[in-house]
C-alpha cells in the first residue's frame, strides 16, 4: 500500500474510491468524517506520479492534495499540520514514520499553484441575457427604481449583490433581476421578479439558457471559503426575502452570511452540502405548505451536520406573510429571541 494512503488511514482520512494515482475523500477542512461518501467529490490525494509546476519543471507528486470546493490545497505535510494540529517538524515525522517523503516549502507552493491551474474543472461560461441592465439603483428607469425602493432595496445591495432589471425580452421585461454568484463573483444563473405585477411573478432560467448553474445560491458570492462553521447562514426561499432578513439581521450579527434557494421546489443536494458547512443555519421559508416542505427538506438533508433553527413568520388575517411582508422591526425582534434562546 502507498504510503500516502497508509498516512491518510492514520489521519483518518474517509477516503470514497481510489483511481490509478489518486484517491477521492471527504474533505478534513470543510466536512466531517460522518457525512455521506457520495460527497467526496471535490478532495483528491495524489498517490504517485509526477506533475510539472508554470515554469515547467517536473516534481514528485505524491502526497500532493486539492479541494475543488474550498479551495484549500499544498503538499501531504500541509495536510498533517492541519488535521493533526502539530508543526512542521512533527508532521514531518509523522509521514517519515510511514516510509514518506517530505518536500520543501517551494514544492509545496509549486503544487498549490499547478494543481489551481491545472485540474480545475472547465466549465462553460454563463452570461446574464443581454436585455439585463446592471447599474446604480439611482439610475434605474423609474418604475424599476420605485418598485425596488418601495420593496427597502438599497443603492448598497444593488452595488453588493450586482442586481438589475429589464425592460425588453420575452422572458425579463418588466423585470428585477437577482443574479446567482459564484465564489468568484460571476453569475452563475438568476432569479427575476415581475415589478409590473405581471404573472408569473418570479422566474429563472429556463433549459434553453446554457451554462447555467442552479447549485449557487443568491448570496453565496460573500461567504468566506473556510471557517464557517463559527458562523451564521440566514436562509429564505426568495432573494428578496433574502435582503430584507440581511437589513435586519446585520444590526444582531454583522458577521452573518444570506442564501435564497430561489423557491421552496429548488432545494437539492448541492445545495445542502453548502448549507452544512455552516454551524448555525436560520431558516426563514414562507407559512405555506411549500415553505414547510422546504424547512422539512432542509432539516433531513443537513440536520446530522450542522444546526437548525427555523423561524416561522406570521399569518395575518388570513394573508401569509414573508420576510418582506413583515417588516425590518419585526425581522429584528424574531431574529433577536431566536439567537437569543439558542445562546442559552
Amino acid at each position: 500500500m502507498s504510503y500516502v494512503r497508509e498516512v491518510l488511514d492514520a489521519l483518518g482520512v474517509v477516503v470514497a474510491r481510489e483511481e490509478r494515482s489518486r484517491v477521492w475523500a471527504l474533505c478534513p477542512y470543510h466536512q466531517k468524517p460522518t457525512d455521506p461518501k457520495s460527497w467526496a467529490t471535490t478532495f483528491f490525494v495524489r498517490l504517485a506520479g509526477k506533475r510539472r509546476d508554470a515554469d515547467g519543471n517536473v516534481y514528485e507528486a505524491e502526497g500532493q492534495f486539492h479541494c475543488f470546493s474550498c479551495g484549500e490545497g499544498g503538499s501531504l505535510r500541509r495536510l498533517v499540520m492541519f488535521v493533526k494540529d502539530v508543526d512542521e517538524e512533527k508532521a514531518k515525522a509523522f509521514i517519515r514514520k510511514r516510509g514518506g517523503k517530505t518536500g520543501s516549502k517551494v514544492e509545496e507552493l509549486r503544487r498549490v499553484v499547478t494543481v489551481v491551474r491545472r485540474e480545475r474543472p472547465v466549465r462553460r461560461r454563463y452570461r446574464l441575457p443581454s436585455e439585463v441592465i446592471l447599474e446604480p439603483l439611482r439610475e434605474w428607469v423609474g418604475p424599476a427604481r420605485d418598485y425596488a425602493i418601495g420593496r427597502g432595496i438599497t443603492e448598497e445591495e444593488v452595488e453588493t449583490f450586482g442586481l438589475g432589471y429589464a425592460v425588453d425580452g420575452v422572458k425579463l421585461a418588466g423585470r428585477i433581476v437577482f443574479p446567482c454568484r459564484g465564489a468568484d463573483g460571476a453569475p452563475a444563473h438568476y432569479s427575476a421578479r415581475t415589478f409590473i405585477d405581471e404573472e408569473p411573478r418570479y422566474t429563472t432560467p429556463g433549459p434553453d439558457e446554457p451554462g447555467a448553474d442552479r447549485s449557487v445560491l443568491f448570496g453565496e458570492h460573500l461567504w468566506p471559503v473556510l471557517e464557517r462553521r463559527s458562523l451564521i447562514l440566514a436562509v429564505t426561499e426568495g432573494s428578496a426575502n433574502s435582503l430584507a432578513v440581511r437589513r435586519a439581521l446585520r444590526k444582531l450579527r454583522p458577521d452573518a452570511c444570506y442564501g435564497a434557494l430561489g423557491g421552496a421546489k429548488n432545494f437539492d443536494a448541492e445545495h445542502a452540502k453548502k448549507i452544512a458547512s455552516f454551524g448555525l443555519v436560520l431558516v426563514l421559508t414562507d407559512p405555506d405548505a411549500a415553505g414547510d416542505a422546504a424547512a422539512v427538506a432542509l432539516e433531513a438533508m443537513t440536520g446530522r451536520y450542522t444546526r437548525l433553527k427555523r423561524i416561522r413568520l406570521p399569518v395575518r388575517n388570513g394573508r401569509k406573510l414573508d420576510a418582506q411582508d413583515v417588516g425590518t422591526e419585526y425581522l429584528e425582534k424574531r431574529l433577536g429571541r431566536a439567537l437569543g434562546s439558542l445562546s442559552c
